[in-house]
């Protein structure tokens, strides 16, 4: 579930983003003109959530070489379960295709001279990001006027979202690399290239940036353990004004726990919600998440075993490709390897950035929502997340504007009642979506696709929100997705189950490093389970026992 104020910005964000990228491919500006009705509906809300607009993303590839291919690799990226037929035909006439080849060349050659560039745009794309961030959280938003909050998310838009190609540049060249890796795996032998990129990339070479809150966090707990364990007992309890009791009692630690806020106190579960509530603006988040690594001695993760993973199956590889035409043991897919493996750590760093850049927008509507319900346009401030950013912008800059709360009580009913409802992972419109498949509460197993081996049991806690329960030390984590804010949950568990997802998301990518047994793609994973509930998983089968009420009573 997501609110109006978050899918008109993820709206206008896609737009703005995808127009930089033609752009940047050297598109004439009548075809980016042409092109408006496809970027600025490469989303959809239905029922509340938000869905990619499929047809307008294979418009949008349409412009690139190569349409067939980059269209499989796009699905493969984004975890679609099943191939999705292109509304038109694709086929084209061998005049039209000489018209087209002098355009697409050029295409290709700015976008492969982007890629061979990514690492010092990269770096330059964060310094520039830096500067912009250290300067917005020395702003006194609580003191700015609606006009002022509206020109400081104009700058931000011109200085950061506006620039943002590196970051999308990157994300093409993960996803051709993983295609490109993929088929080469097949040529070679492999028979799930997904299964062999899990234990291959099981050892990354270097600590990811998804994983630095979860390590930093992990540090954290060790320092209060071995300097404060007074203060373990009042940690557990999380009374209310936790965070002044501990600046009272430990204000070294207070100015510790700070910068932890400061440096990854946007990066929370639904952190790409501007609604959800993250460690920055409820501090007491932070300390639910702390609570889990309280207990925990010692990483979760396995260096050991996650490296003997790795040469497994780079073993397995090598001795694939003895058995190839000289050709194909050239070093291809070695290199294409390591061409992966480092555009990913690229995303990662640059996923960071975005999840800063969604905390800044956070900030700024949240005191824009103060401001509107101070002059008595809003019920409270909250409510803000209710209204459109066009609204937002109409009633902050036109004081004697109606009072919208008529307006947000009837979005708050009606989205009310789409959290009620369960909807499938994939709809077609016009009509409404069709309900998810049902599943069997009888049936005791269920199947996916393991991302990384290791067999667990234990008990289940299902988060679907930021306001269930965080207490995953030691249990089995339940989710219908994750995003890169889950990071800081993930050390402490035993397994990971998500209902849909990709074998190279973040957060996967992620439990690969941590060791952490996981599948993915479970159908009905969310319906079927419930917190309390014990398991079995096996992380190469993807296999899943549930343990049934009887036979627990029995044990």
């Amino acid at each position: 579930m997501t609110t109006p104020l978050t899918f008109s910005f993820a709206q206008r964000a896609y737009a703005t983003v995808y127009r930089q990228t033609m752009r940047t491919l050297g598109l004439p500006a009548a075809t980016i003109a042409a092109h408006e009705p496809v970027v600025t509906q490469l989303l959809g809300l239905v029922q509340g959530r938000i869905y990619y607009n499929i047809n307008n993303w294979y418009r949008g590839l349409q412009l690139l070489p190569s349409f067939r291919q980059n269209k499989a690799d796009m699905e493969r990226m984004m975890g679609l379960d099943e191939p999705v037929d292109f509304v038109q035909s694709t086929a084209k006439t061998l005049p039209e295709k000489l018209r087209l080849l002098p355009r697409l060349a050029l295409n290709m050659t700015r976008l492969l001279a982007a890629f061979a560039s990514l690492p010092r745009r990269v770096q330059a794309f964060q310094e520039q990001f830096e500067q912009q961030y250290q300067r917005f959280y020395q702003l006194p938003l609580s003191k700015l006027s609606a006009a002022e909050l509206l020109a400081e998310k104009a700058r931000l838009d011109r200085t950061l979202l506006d620039q943002w190609t590196t970051p999308i540049i990157n994300d093409f060249r993960v996803m051709m690399l993983n295609g490109d890796v993929a088929r080469r795996l097949r040529r070679a032998g492999v028979a799930d290239p997904d299964e062999f990129l899990s234990r291959y990339f099981a050892a990354a070479t270097a600590e990811l940036a998804s994983a630095r809150p979860a390590h930093a966090m992990q540090a954290l707990a060790r320092e209060v353990r071995a300097h404060y364990p007074q203060l373990v007992p009042l940690l557990r309890e999380l009374p209310p004004g936790l965070s002044r009791q501990i600046q009272e009692l430990a204000p070294d630690l207070h100015l510790v726990i700070d910068e932890y806020l400061a440096q990854y106190g946007d990066r929370s579960i639904g952190e790409l919600k501007l609604e959800t509530e993250t460690m920055r603006t409820d501090e007491n988040l932070f300390y639910r998440y702390l609570n889990n690594y309280l207990s925990q001695e010692s990483p979760i993760a396995s260096p050991a075993a996650t490296s003997r993973l790795h040469e497994a199956a780079t073993a397995e590889l090598q001795s694939l490709l003895r058995r190839q035409p000289w050709w194909r043991r050239a070093g291809g897919v070695w290199r294409s390897l390591r061409q992966l493996q480092a555009a990913l750590a690229r995303r990662e760093e640059l996923r960071l950035d975005r999840t800063h850049l969604f905390g800044m927008y956070r900030a700024l509507y949240r005191a824009l929502g103060q401001r509107l319900a101070a002059a008595g346009q809003l019920p409270t401030a909250l409510d803000v997340f209710y209204l459109t950013e066009t609204e937002i912008r109409q009633a902050a800059e036109n004081p004697a504007r109606p009072d919208q709360s008529a307006l947000v009580t009837a979005r708050q009913q009606e989205f009310a009642a789409y959290r009620r409802q369960a909807v499938p992972g994939r709809v077609t419109l016009p009509g409404r979506p069709a309900s998810p498949p049902e599943t069997d509460p009888s049936d005791t197993r269920l199947r996916g696709t393991g991302c990384y081996p290791g067999r667990v049991s234990g008990e289940v806690v299902v988060i679907t929100e930021a306001g269930d329960s965080l207490a995953v030390a030691g249990r089995i984590v339940v989710a219908p997705r994750t995003d890169p804010g889950w990071a800081a949950l993930f050390p402490t568990c035993r397994g990971v189950l998500i209902e849909r997802g990709s074998a190279l998301s973040h957060s996967v990518i992620l439990l690969r490093e941590l060791g952490i047994p996981t599948i993915i793609n479970i159908p009905g994973l969310c319906q079927r389970l419930r917190s309390g509930q014990q398991l079995a998983m096996d992380g190469s089968s993807g296999e899943i026992e549930v343990v049934v009420e009887t036979e627990l009573a029995h044990a």
